[in-house]
């Protein structure tokens, strides 16, 4: 098909230029296959990247621009999520065991409580 600029945009415009992405996609390979087993001084590397431009733009043109977003920009809410104004009172070490117990008894690791705790 292409080996040079000029050939790939005739071939795009014999074909209407509605060639599917996967048959370009399926060339652009085939494409890079031959130029990665040319010497970069072989004489058809110029036309096969030549080519490659052309048949990438295609695809390039084919995809759709995101149209620009419709969505209200929101305030990033910095605010604290809780009031610091009352802090917690410490509690005692004999507080915080029975609490840390009441909540094991809630939970499934009953078994797991030790009685000197």
């Amino acid at each position: 098909m292409s080996t040079n600029g000029a050939s790939a945009r005739q071939w795009l415009e014999d074909n209407n230029n509605t060639v599917p992405t996967e048959r370009v996609q399926q060339i652009i390979r085939s494409l890079l296959g031959k130029i990665e087993k040319l010497d970069k001084d072989h004489p058809d590397t110029v036309g096969l990247l030549e080519a490659l431009d052309v048949l990438e733009h295609y695809l390039l043109d084919l995809t759709p621009s995101q149209p620009p977003s419709t969505a209200k920009e929101v305030p990033f809410d910095t605010s604290p999520l809780t009031s610091n104004e009352s802090a917690p009172e410490p509690l005692s070490q004999e507080e915080k065991q029975r609490r840390f117990k009441a909540l094991l008894l809630k939970s499934d690791i009953k078994s797991d409580i030790k009685s000197d705790m």
